[in-house]
């Protein structure tokens, strides 16, 4: 589906019908190591709200990404490809989101970050609630050191890419509750943290 398709559907979902998301929409950002993912599945549990993750997106749509390696267009990771807009669309549709989700790895780029104010602007979803998993740049060299998956070099670009992210969220997304949760603590304890703050907007599951 074009981008601009995509757009328009959003939109005539929003004045046609209800909402595609009429229930709180948590987005978790963080650098890697922080525990996003961690964090996502905990907080999953205890609401009952779905989790979704550009990681996920991605895994669960396989063929698109295997037609874009082969038409060489974008030249893109994946994690920043602008067809996560299509895909994120496509999975809020469905019904078990309607309540509310939580979001890791998304959006990523500006594109991202483009279609998500749209979406919001069209009242298509709430504005969100941005949740920072803090922990310190040398304590996420220290978390990573020795994966194999994270060369110096690639880890260096991954921090820049995550604060870029978290600026880029605040931008474009002004009126939405932007909170910075410690996330040095035991896994237990950062979760309680976010509780505390979340119980307030959602119901437990």
């Amino acid at each position: 589906m074009p981008l601009r398709a995509v757009f328009l559907a959003a939109f005539a979902f929003a004045i046609h019908g209800q909402p595609l998301i009429q229930g709180p929409v948590v987005v978790l950002v963080g650098a890697p190591g922080a525990g996003k993912t961690t964090q996502a599945a905990a907080l999953s549990k205890i609401y009952g709200l779905p989790v979704i993750s550009s990681e996920d997106l991605i895994k669960n749509n396989p063929g698109v990404f295997q037609k874009i390696r082969e038409s060489k267009l974008t030249g893109m990771e994946p994690q920043t490809d602008p067809v996560l807009n299509k895909l994120f669309l496509e999975r809020v549709k469905q019904g078990d989101a309607a309540a509310g989700v939580i979001v890791a790895g998304y959006p990523a780029t500006k594109d991202h970050a483009d279609f998500l104010a749209k979406m919001v602007a069209d009242k298509s979803l709430p504005v969100p609630t941005i949740l920072q998993l803090d922990v310190p740049d040398d304590e996420v060299r220290k978390r990573l050191a020795s994966s194999p998956e994270y060369t110096p070099a690639k880890l260096d670009q991954l921090l820049k890419d995550y604060h870029r992210e978290f600026d880029m969220l605040k931008l474009y997304f002004p009126n939405a509750e932007v909170a910075t949760i410690d996330g040095r603590p035991k896994i237990e304890e950062v979760t309680k943290n976010i509780q505390a703050l979340l119980d307030k907007k959602i119901k437990k599951k």
